[in-house]
Parts: structure tokens; sequence; C-alpha cells
């Protein structure tokens, strides 16, 4: 079985993650990606702590901090 076919929440190593300053969880950091335009790249290796943030808050302009959920 292909597990390249996998996207989102279809996927069985996707992992929830939560945005703090957003105060949201995502099922996906696709989903995430897809809502606030963030890399999802950078919101992986922020949940991995290879960076401290990933992407700018809508309103505020406020870096964005995220974790697994």
């Amino acid at each position: 079985e292909n597990h390249a076919d996998f996207s989102g929440s279809k996927n069985p190593s996707a992992k929830r993650v939560y945005c703090i300053e957003l105060d949201e969880y995502f099922d996906t950091m696709k989903d995430a990606s897809l809502k606030y335009g963030v890399d999802k790249n950078s919101i992986c290796s922020c949940c991995t702590g290879k960076r401290l943030s990933a992407g700018k808050h809508p309103i505020s302009k406020e870096k964005l901090h995220w974790r697994y959920a």
C-alpha cells in the first residue's frame, strides 16, 4: 500500500496540532497550513523544537507557536 496517497486526517500518522496564540486545535498540520497560510513544514519544525515559531497571527502579527495536541 502506498502511504504517499494519504493526506490530512486520512493519514494514520497525522498528528493534531495546537496553536497557542490562536487557541485553536487542528486535526493536521495541513489543515492549519491551509487556514492560516503557514508552511506545514515550519509548523512541524516548531512542534519538534527545531524552530521557535512558525507564521504570524493574521491580525496582531505576533509570531505563532505550535505544539502537538
